[in-house]
């Protein structure tokens, strides 16, 4: 892991339009845990913060492609609290997660991450642990 990636560094990466939703991201998911940000970049333009929170992840957004995913890891009790949720998400967010891999029981959904969907984004974190804030 590195240290947070300088704001100039991401623009570079991603662009000014990706690097907003990024930043929305980003402060909405700081908003509402007391997660640790752990860095990963690498030189093919792949850059990752994933929160952790003793020890076990939260969730994990990441650029590849200059495009934004949020990544999370649901095991059994968790996608049953979500399950309710979803019902009410848009279908790119459901269709997301229903084509999720499920390995030693635990789906694990990569959604793409669109501004006007960050708000869902959050309640489906919410379901997978409360918020500390």
């Amino acid at each position: 892991m590195t240290e947070q990636v300088k704001d100039k560094e991401l623009i570079d990466i991603i662009g000014w339009g990706a690097f907003d939703d990024w930043t929305e991201m980003r402060c909405a998911i700081e908003d509402r845990y007391v997660a640790d940000a752990k860095w990963r970049v690498d030189d093919n333009g792949y850059v990752e913060c994933k929160y952790e929170t003793n020890g076990k992840t939260l969730c994990a957004l990441s650029v590849e492609n200059k495009k934004i995913y949020l990544t999370v890891a649901f095991d059994e009790t968790e996608r049953d609290h979500s399950a309710s949720v979803l019902n009410d998400m848009p279908e790119r967010i459901t269709a997301a997660y229903a084509a999720a891999p499920e390995k030693d029981n635990v789906k694990t959904a990569v959604f793409p991450i669109e501004q006007p969907l960050i708000d869902d984004f959050i309640k489906l974190l919410g379901t997978k642990r409360k918020f500390d804030k």
